[in-house]
């Protein structure tokens, strides 16, 4: 069970507040709203809803177990599990040792764990890799370190799948390179880790707390983590004690149900009324540091634009540089600023079988920070981990802005998309602007200017119609591509979309046959090819067709498609472009419907429908940050 499994859903509306006048109709579900003063979007935003940890699944009752009373107690087919209680000093202590071991050689008695969250952590010794939990322990030691000042958490290492088990050693092969004696592994894991550890000695503990918590001798090849409070109750176990302390860090410290909860409201509550008094800050800090190491109070950039840069050391500093250029632009005005969030964990989980794994110390972040001109989050601050959960930051960290406007009257999670295709221009980088840039640029395309003169335009009865004969009609083109991945017959909601389009496009096109209304279709077959979809449903259709290769040079992706690619916006969605009698464009849109009677079928403006269009492409919330496997930031 992975923390992927949690759902990042509706914890919010706020992200994004977009205030404009007249019409907006929202293409994605071809509503119109109509408003006569200003009207207000506000786009949902995922944020961490942890109902699965919070529940526990389900376990109401308490049971306490004493492991040295019943020898052949049996604890269920999976052992030990969350909700049970359990006595560690019968468990993890014999009337033969009654000290468990540090790598410094020193003794811990059972009375030095009284009073302390206690943490097992099952470790294979690992025949294919012993260096595949660095993750974990890099994990857990960093959490450990955090609360050793107050003395309250320890964690007891169990080594699990001895290599020279006979039992163990008969399941995986074991590669000539790797080491394959087991205290010697132990030994070189252990002698970095601060922690407590049952003697590698005392086979006989290890594997009896082993089978107490079902930890499989012949399926533990991944580290596991039982967290046990001061009563001895179980509080979170296996993959869900990694998911706690990567998304919570020490500040999830109990690690209990009711911590959890607390700051799952806590996460709510900055959702849904944000501000960056509350985001970046809290009641024992009120500032950000500046590169020489001033206190900066967060209140006195709060009526800017600010930018949330999450930064990881190891991707290039490209966007840093970027980033710079903009800053000093508006260093003047004094009306931008920037506030650097520096990642420390490693890049990706994949380095968790590697040697070069670890967490960026406090000298690396100061080492990038003096080299830029903002403010930044103090390093491994107790904000860290809420800014991370709230904007859903997972496995590679790559570098994202996140833009607030003046008292967080909106937040636009795309940033450096903003900038990179509107720089300062893009100023206050709000969507509506986005949308006003988009259309002075689109507004001036004219149907002549996508032809030669010359062109000749097919029917598919091998008819040809000049360019010239076009001349003073109203037009509209219908790109079609790669929706031959697509089939009639799936039920697909991108393919029900597209069938809806064109079943209602016919029945428009002959209503408006000899009318003053009346247009022609213009389908536009990229690399020349015709879709399944639109042959299917349109092939038989008296309309005209022309290839589409020099067309699309002129319709350049990211002039038209707000930053996706044309692959992208043609393999599920057949856009349109509409141009009125007169040569003037008067509707674009990669999602048409229809929403008027009359050519070209849309109620609102160019500019209202480019927003609604920003909204849909970039997405509303979170989820949206990947498409067809890419990052779009």
């Amino acid at each position: 069970m992975f923390f992927g499994m949690l759902s990042m859903r509706s914890l919010g509306k706020y992200i994004l507040r977009v205030k404009f006048s007249s019409r907006l109709t929202t293409c994605a579900t071809t509503r119109t709203l109509s408003t006569c003063v200003k009207s207000t979007i506000f786009c949902s935003f995922n944020s961490l809803h942890l109902s699965g940890i919070m529940t526990g699944g389900g376990y109401t009752e308490c049971k306490r177990y004493h492991a040295a009373s019943d020898h052949k107690l049996k604890w269920g087919k999976w052992g030990i599990t969350k909700g049970d209680t359990i006595s560690l000093t019968d468990l993890l202590f014999t009337h033969n040792r009654n000290y468990l071991v540090k790598n410094n050689h020193q003794h811990v008695k059972a009375e030095q764990l009284e009073g302390k969250v206690v943490g097992i952590y099952f470790l294979p010794l690992s025949a294919k890799n012993p260096k595949h939990s660095l993750w974990h322990t890099a994990l857990l030691k960093d959490v450990y370190d955090d609360l050793r000042p107050v003395n309250n958490f320890e964690i007891i290492l169990v080594a699990c799948n001895d290599l020279d088990d006979d039992n163990f050693g008969a399941q995986i092969p074991v590669h000539p390179s790797l080491e394959t004696d087991s205290h010697k592994v132990f030994h070189d894991l252990f002698s970095c880790m601060p922690w407590t550890a049952i003697p590698f000695s005392d086979v006989t503990s290890r594997k009896h707390v082993q089978r107490s918590f079902g930890v499989s001798e012949e399926h533990v090849f991944q580290p596991n983590l039982y967290i046990v409070d001061q009563t001895g109750m179980v509080l979170q176990c296996c993959s869900w004690s990694w998911d706690i302390l990567e998304y919570y860090g020490s500040l999830g410290y109990p690690f209990s149900d009711k911590r959890l909860k607390f700051l799952r409201t806590e996460d709510y509550l900055a959702t849904q009324q944000p501000c960056l008094k509350t985001l970046l800050g809290f009641p024992q800090r009120d500032y950000v540091i500046s590169n020489n190491g001033d206190k900066i109070p967060i209140h006195t950039f709060e009526d800017k634009v600010v930018a949330l840069y999450f930064y990881h050391p190891d991707f290039p500093d490209s966007r840093t540089e970027k980033l710079k250029l903009v800053y000093e632009e508006f260093k003047i005005k004094n009306v931008f600023e920037v506030v650097l969030v520096y990642i420390y964990e490693p890049r990706y989980r994949k380095q968790w079988r590697s040697e070069k794994l670890f967490w960026k110390s406090e000298e690396s972040f100061w080492e990038k920070f003096k080299n830029m001109p903002w403010l930044a989050l103090p390093f491994k601050d107790m904000c860290y981990k809420k800014l991370m959960r709230v904007f859903e930051f997972q496995c590679d960290y790559s570098p994202r802005l996140v833009i607030f406007g003046p008292h967080a009257d909106y937040i636009e999670p795309f940033g450096f998309r903003m900038l990179h295709k509107y720089g300062i221009g893009g100023y206050p980088f709000t969507r509506k602007k986005a949308a006003e840039l988009e259309t002075e640029k689109i507004k001036e395309l004219r149907w002549e200017m996508l032809w030669d003169p010359n062109t000749v335009f097919r029917r598919n009865d091998g008819s040809q119609v000049p360019f010239s004969l076009l001349s003073g009609k109203k037009v509209m083109l219908v790109l079609e591509s790669f929706n031959n991945l697509l089939n009639v017959d799936d039920g697909s909601k991108e393919v029900m979309s597209i069938i809806e389009f064109l079943t209602k496009l016919k029945e428009r096109y002959f209503r408006k046959k000899g009318t003053d209304d009346e247009f022609e279709v213009i389908r536009i077959l990229v690399n020349n090819t015709e879709s399944s979809v639109s042959k299917h449903l349109v092939g038989d259709m008296p309309w005209l067709v022309s290839p589409g290769s020099k067309l699309m040079h002129e319709l350049d992706s990211s002039y038209f498609w707000y930053g996706r690619s044309t692959y992208d916006v043609l393999l599920f969605h057949i856009p349109i472009f509409a141009f009125s009698a007169d040569g003037k464009l008067v509707r674009k849109t990669m999602y048409p419907t229809f929403e008027a009677s009359e050519f070209p079928f849309y109620a609102g403006s160019l500019e209202d429908e480019t927003l609604c269009q920003l909204i849909t492409c970039w997405g509303l919330d979170y989820s949206n940050f990947r498409y067809n496997g890419r990052i779009y930031t």
